[in-house]
């Protein structure tokens, strides 16, 4: 979803020219993937809600969030709309931003310089891997 979000923003702003700055592909590619995240944050919550109530308990059969549709409107009830979305949806976002706009962001730059340095000056599937392994990477240390 992030990455459709993200080839809709660059369509809109005409990205993939050569005026297109490095910088605003991170904020294009960090903001998308930050977006994603906000709109899945309540399927968060929930599965860690899930995760934690088990290692309480120990079974998994005694437990109030037993299941994703259960567990949403347990949440709900207790704690509101808020109680889907608010816990850690800062944190959250902003982890994706600064980890997802140097993978995003930087994936296409560093793809076309591989391409431009092999023999055919074309991105090949090996380009593609290596240039993905390399801002996932980069992303994962930032």
């Amino acid at each position: 979803a992030g990455s459709i979000y993200l080839a809709k923003i660059r369509n809109l702003s005409g990205a993939g020219n050569s005026s297109q700055s490095l910088f605003s592909e991170c904020i294009v590619g960090g903001g998308a993937n930050a977006f994603t995240s906000a709109l899945l944050n309540p399927l968060d919550i929930v599965k860690t809600r899930m995760q934690v109530e088990v290692m309480k308990r120990g079974e998994r059969g005694t437990a109030l969030h037993s299941g994703l549709r259960r567990s949403i409107l347990l949440i709900y009830r207790q704690h509101g709309l808020a109680g889907l979305y608010t816990p850690g949806l800062t944190a959250t976002m902003i982890r994706e931003m600064f980890n997802c706009s140097a993978r995003t962001g930087l994936y296409a730059p560093v793809r076309n310089l591989i391409a431009k340095n092999s023999e055919g000056g074309e991105a090949t599937l090996s380009t593609r891997i290596t240039s993905a392994f390399a801002t996932g990477t980069l992303g994962s240390i930032v």
